[in-house]
C-alpha cells in the first residue's frame, strides 16, 4: 500500500533543489506515485545591477529567468524519465514574489499529497535575511512536506 500518490517537487538551479529532485524521484519510484516538477519564476525583482553586466531591465531579466526555468524543467523531466517515471511539469510565474504561496497553490490545485523540498539548512541571521520558502510552506499548508537537507557530500555528487 502506498502512502503517497501525488508528489510535487519545486525546482530552481540550487544544489538543494537538485537534492530534493533526487529524493522525489526515489520516493515516486518507491511509492509508484505520480510526480510533478514545478519551477517558480520570481518576477518581483527590480532589475539587476552589479558586476560586469550592469543594469538589466526587469522585463529582459524575467525573460531570461523564464528561459532558464524552462531548460531546468526539461532537464529535471529527463532525469525522472531516465528513472522510469512519466512526470508532469509546470512553469509558474510569480509576479508578486511570493514563491512559497505559488508552490502551495500549485500543490493544492494538483491535489498533491506530498511536497518534496531541498533546503540549504540556513539558520540564524542568514535565514532571517534571505527568507525561507520551506518555513513559509510549513506554516498553514495542509500537505505533507518531505524536507531534504543539502549536505556538502551531496553537493559534491551533483
Amino acid at each position: 500500500m502506498s502512502l503517497y500518490h501525488r508528489i510535487i517537487v519545486p525546482m530552481d538551479d540550487s544544489l538543494a533543489a537538485h537534492a530534493g529532485l533526487r529524493a522525489a524521484i526515489d520516493l515516486a519510484q518507491d511509492q509508484q506515485a505520480a510526480l510533478k516538477i514545478i519551477a517558480v519564476v520570481d518576477e518581483a525583482s527590480e532589475g539587476y545591477s552589479g558586476g560586469e553586466l550592469g543594469w538589466i531591465p526587469p522585463a529582459e531579466m524575467n525573460s531570461e529567468m523564464e528561459s532558464g526555468a524552462r531548460q531546468l524543467l526539461q532537464e529535471a523531466e529527463q532525469r525522472a524519465v531516465a528513472a522510469g517515471l512519466s512526470p508532469e511539469s509546470e512553469l509558474i510565474v510569480a509576479p508578486d514574489g511570493h514563491v512559497a504561496r505559488h508552490i502551495g497553490a500549485a500543490a493544492t490545485a494538483w491535489q498533491a499529497d506530498l511536497i518534496v523540498l531541498g533546503t540549504h539548512g540556513r539558520h540564524g541571521f542568514s535565514r532571517w535575511l534571505l527568507g525561507s520558502t520551506t518555513e513559509n510552506l510549513l506554516r498553514g499548508l495542509a500537505i505533507a512536506l518531505h524536507i531534504v537537507p543539502c549536505t556538502q557530500a551531496e553537493s559534491a555528487r551533483t
